[in-house]
C-alpha cells in the first residue's frame, strides 16, 4: 500500500504488518508512540473501487463518468453507515470498538480511499486453530455474544451476519461482535427486509424469503454454538464425503431450511443440546424471545455443570482430610513405640523397697540449696524487672503495628477501556487482607460526570506483594457481581500500584488513577493550567487552536477549560467557534506528563456545521506542550 498517504492521514500511528485481507482491502496492525506508553490498533484500508478493472466493466455497462461517482458514491456512504453504526456502539465489551475513521478521495483516479482504526483483536478463526474448546468456554461464547445481541436489541440493530469470521478475541479471552457491514435498524415489527446473511448460518425464513427479526440472529448463534461443540462440523456433515463435497454441504444447508431434525452435537451435554435446538427451532416461534432469554439458559447450563462437579470436589476435600488424619496417627504410634521404655510385666508385679533414712538426708540437703539458689534469682529478678517489663510492652508494640495497614481504605478515581467513550469513575475499597498478603475489595464503577450513577459492582481477590521503597503491588482479579449491569465486565488481572505513602493507586493497564478518599490535595497537577496554541485537523482540514485550561481542582481532578478554533494558514474555509470544556484528570504518569478526558460543554460562539469536540489529551511533564492523537492536534503552551 501507499505508505505516505496513510500517513498523511494519521502520521502518528506506523504500520508494521497485514493481518488481514478482505474483498474490498487489507487490515494492517498499526503501533503508535505516546511518550512512554505504546499502543496499537487495527487499521483496515478499503479502496472504492477496490480494483480498476471495476471502473471499465461500468463503464462497459454505459455509464458515464458522472453514473460512475454516483455509484461510487453510493457504496462509499453505504461503508461511513456501517462505521457511524459502530461508533454509536463504542464502549460496549462485547463488540469491537471503532476509534476513528476518515474518508479520503483520490485526485489523481476516480474513487474514494476509507480508512477505520479499530482495537486489535485476534480474529476468532485464527484464535480456536490451536484451542480445544471446552463446553465452558462456548458457553462464555454464547454469552457474550448474547451480550453483544443484548445492546444490539435495545437499539433495534439486527446484526444479520452472525458466524465465527465476525467474532473476535481480547486478551482477556473476551469474544466481541464485529462486522456490521450488512446489519440493518429495524424501524417496525412489519418491516420487510431483504435477505442477507451467510448461507452456512443462515435462519430458515430468512433464506425461504420470510419475515424475519431478532432470532434470526439467536439462530445463527445457535449454529455457531452447535459447531464448535460437534468436531468443528455444521449440521449433517457427518461423513468425509460429506465435508469435503461441496454439493453435499450445500445438501446439508438445505436439509435445515427444510426444517429436518438436525443430529445432536458430538461434544454437547443435555443441557446445552436443550439451549442449541432450542437457538436452532425452524419455526422463529419456538426459539428463545431475545438474546437476554438466550444468555440465561446458557448461564443456567453453566450453574449446573458447577452443582454437579460439587460432590466430586468434596469427596476429594473428605479423602484429603482423611490422608491428613491417618498421618497423623501414624506419627503418634511411632512417638509412642520409639520413645518410651516400658517395663516389663514382671518389673510391674515387683514391689518397690525403700531405703528412707539415706534418702530423707539427701533431700534435706537439696532443699536448702535450692533455698539459697533461688532467694539470689528472686533479688536479681526484681532489679531487672520495671526494665524487662518495658522492653518487652516496646517490643510487642513493634510487632503488632503492622505497615500496611493503611491500605485497608477506599480509593477514587477514574479509568478507561482504551477510549474517552469508555471513561468511567469507580471506588476501589479494600476490605482486608491476611498474613500471607491475600486481599480482599469491592470495585464500584459509574459514569464519570461527577452524578455517580452506579453501573454495577463486584468484588475482587488478589495478592499484594510489599516492595523495598514502601510501595504496595497488589494482583487482583473480579470475582463475583454484587451489581451486574448489562454489556460490561469485570476487570481482570489487573495489577494496581499503590505509592508509599498509600495515598495513590494506580494501574497503566486501564489507565486506572484514584486517591485516597475524601483526603485533599492529591491531584497536585494545578500548574497544567494554562493556555496551548497550535493546530488540529477537523473535517474541513486543519484548523488553528487554542485551548485554555482555566482550572483543575487538586481535591477532585476536575478540569474547566474553553476550546477557541479559527482559520489556520494552511486552511482558509475552516470556521471560528469557542466552546467551553468540561472533563477529568485520567491519568498522572511517571515521568509528570498528565493525561485528561475533555468533553464539549456548552457553545461561546456556534458557528454554522460544526460541532463541540470531546478528546483525551497528554500534556507533558515540563507542561510546554499537549498532544491528541485523536484530530492530530499540536499545542504549545504560552508563556
Amino acid at each position: 500500500m501507499d505508505d505516505k498517504a496513510f500517513m498523511d492521514v494519521w502520521p502518528e500511528w506506523q504500520l508494521k504488518k497485514k493481518i488481514g485481507q478482505g474483498s474490498y482491502g487489507a487490515v494492517y496492525e498499526a503501533v503508535r508512540q505516546d511518550h512512554h506508553v505504546v499502543s496499537r490498533a487495527a487499521i483496515k484500508i478499503i479502496h472504492i473501487p477496490s480494483e480498476p478493472s471495476e471502473i471499465a466493466s461500468l463503464r462497459s455497462e454505459g455509464m458515464d463518468e458522472a453514473a460512475i461517482n454516483t455509484y461510487l458514491q453510493g457504496v462509499v456512504d453505504a461503508f461511513v453507515d456501517e462505521i457511524q453504526l459502530m461508533e454509536t456502539l463504542k464502549g460496549i465489551q462485547n463488540i469491537v470498538s471503532v476509534e476513528d475513521y476518515k474518508v479520503v478521495r483520490q485526485t489523481e483516479s476516480v474513487g474514494w480511499t476509507i480508512y477505520i482504526r479499530m482495537e486489535l483483536l485476534t480474529p476468532f478463526s485464527t484464535y480456536v486453530l490451536n484451542k480445544k474448546m471446552t463446553e465452558r468456554d462456548v458457553i462464555k461464547l454464547g454469552c457474550d455474544i448474547c451480550t453483544a445481541l443484548e445492546i444490539c436489541g435495545k437499539r433495534n440493530i439486527l446484526h444479520r451476519d452472525i458466524k465465527p469470521e465476525n467474532i473476535f478475541v481480547n486478551d482477556f479471552g473476551d469474544y466481541k461482535l464485529g462486522d456490521f457491514g450488512i446489519a440493518k435498524r429495524q424501524t417496525s415489527d412489519k418491516e420487510n427486509l431483504s435477505p442477507k446473511g451467510t448461507y452456512n448460518y443462515m435462519a430458515p425464513e430468512v433464506a425461504n424469503g420470510h419475515a424475519y427479526d431478532n432470532r434470526a440472529d439467536l439462530y445463527s448463534l445457535g449454529i455457531v454454538l452447535y459447531r464448535m461443540l460437534n468436531q468443528n462440523r455444521l449440521p449433517f456433515l457427518e461423513t468425509e464425503k460429506q465435508l469435503t463435497d461441496l454439493d453435499e454441504r450445500r445438501k446439508a444447508v438445505e436439509r435445515r431450511f427444510c426444517g429436518e431434525k438436525m443430529p445432536v452435537p458430538c461434544e454437547a451435554s443435555t443441557g446445552m443440546v436443550d439451549v442449541i435446538f432450542r437457538a436452532c427451532a425452524f419455526e422463529p416461534k419456538d426459539r428463545f424471545a431475545n438474546a437476554t432469554e438466550m444468555k440465561q439458559a446458557l448461564l443456567q447450563v453453566q450453574d449446573r455443570m458447577q452443582d454437579s462437579r460439587d460432590p466430586l470436589d468434596r469427596t476429594i476435600s473428605v479423602r484429603k482430610a482423611a490422608a491428613d488424619e491417618e498421618g497423623t496417627t501414624s506419627v503418634r504410634r511411632e512417638t509412642g513405640g520409639s520413645v518410651r521404655n516400658e517395663p516389663s510385666a514382671e518389673a510391674k508385679r515387683e514391689p518397690v523397697r525403700k531405703k528412707k533414712g539415706s534418702k530423707i538426708a539427701v533431700f534435706i540437703l537439696i532443699f536448702v540449696i535450692l533455698a539459697v539458689v533461688g532467694t539470689f534469682v528472686a533479688i536479681q529478678a526484681l532489679h531487672h524487672e520495671g526494665a524487662d517489663a518495658e522492653s518487652s510492652q516496646t517490643q510487642s508494640s513493634e510487632e503488632q503495628k503492622d505497615p500496611n495497614e493503611s491500605i485497608v481504605k477506599t480509593y477514587t478515581g477514574t479509568y478507561s477501556e482504551g477510549s474517552l467513550q469508555s471513561l468511567h469513575g469507580f471506588d476501589l475499597e479494600i476490605l482486608s487482607y491476611d498474613e500471607n498478603g491475600h486481599v480482599e475489595a469491592v470495585f464500584s464503577f459509574y459514569n464519570a460526570d461527577g452524578t455517580k450513577d452506579l453501573f454495577g459492582s463486584y468484588k475482587m481477590e488478589g495478592e499484594m506483594v510489599l516492595k523495598v521503597d514502601g510501595s504496595v503491588s497488589i494482583q487482583l482479579t473480579g470475582t463475583e457481581w454484587i451489581e451486574q449491569p448489562l454489556g460490561y465486565h469485570m476487570l481482570s488481572d489487573m495489577e494496581v500500584a499503590i505509592n508509599a505513602d498509600k495515598t495513590i493507586l494506580s494501574s497503566e493497564k486501564y489507565e486506572l488513577y484514584g486517591v485516597e478518599k475524601d483526603a485533599n490535595g492529591l491531584y497536585d497537577v494545578s500548574d497544567i493550567a494554562k493556555t496551548y496554541s497550535g493546530t488540529y485537523t477537523a473535517n474541513w482540514g486543519v484548523t488553528g487552536m487554542d485551548l485554555t485550561i482555566t482550572s483543575c481542582d487538586v481535591n477532585n481532578g476536575y478540569v474547566q477549560a474553553e476550546s477557541y478554533f479559527y482559520p489556520g494558514e494552511e486552511s482558509s474555509k475552516a470556521k471560528t467557534g469557542r466552546f467551553t470544556m468540561i472533563g477529568r484528570v485520567v491519568y498522572v504518569y511517571p515521568d509528570g506528563s498528565v493525561k485528561l478526558a475533555l468533553m464539549g460543554d456548552e457553545w461561546i460562539e456556534e458557528p454554522d456545521g460544526a460541532v463541540m469536540l470531546n478528546f483525551n489529551l497528554t500534556i507533558s511533564g515540563d507542561r510546554t506542550e499537549a498532544t491528541s492523537d485523536r484530530y492530530q492536534m499540536n499545542l504549545q503552551a504560552q508563556s
